[in-house]
């Protein structure tokens, strides 16, 4: 897949994260519209639920006009967030089964990987006690209780990633290549 690429999460790891299974890599699929220095119809939203696009001042612009993500600074393609289910095992060929949907209606999207067993990677000495055992994000839950809010592991660090991703306009976010 062209347009699928990986860059290293463990980046946004924190220090009581230690025991989340984090993997090493993310991956992201950028559709060809949703590229740097694309040139689309505006009729391509960018999360616009009009189709219309604007120009840099905010102006309308018809749907027959072009326009590119750098000529439309404040536009972007939406962005679409995976977290796989369990029964993935942490493979990442996946998100290349979304090309066609996110070419189609330029979506972004985006997984954040955990990876089975982080207790044997990161060795016993941290005392994992049943932490991600299935490599997988709906198996959950071994963090307290706030492991779905804001404020658990999981969710920090995928909002770390999430905002890393939104900052860079997703192709500078992995080095554009």
């Amino acid at each position: 897949y062209s347009n699928l690429y990986s860059f290293n999460q463990r980046q946004f790891e924190k220090d009581d994260d230690w025991s989340a299974g984090f993997g090493l890599k993310a991956w992201i699929y950028v559709p060809k519209a949703c590229q740097a220095n694309a040139t689309v119809p505006s009729s391509i939203s960018r999360g616009r639920s009009d189709g219309k696009g604007t120009d840099n001042n905010g102006n309308e612009k018809s749907g027959n006009d072009k326009a590119s993500l750098d000529e439309n600074e404040g536009d972007m393609c939406p962005l679409f967030v995976w977290f796989n289910p369990c029964g993935d095992d942490g493979l990442h060929y996946d998100v290349g089964a979304f090309e066609g949907w996110a070419e189609t209606n330029s979506i972004v999207v985006l997984r954040p990987t955990v990876i089975r067993n982080n207790c044997e990677l990161r060795g016993s000495a941290h005392g994992c006690g049943g932490a991600v055992t299935r490599g997988c994000w709906d198996v959950y839950g071994y963090h307290g209780k706030d492991y779905a809010k804001r404020s658990g592991p999981h969710m920090r660090l995928a909002n770390r990633v999430i905002q890393y991703v939104l900052d860079r306009r997703y192709t500078d976010a992995v080095g554009g290549n």
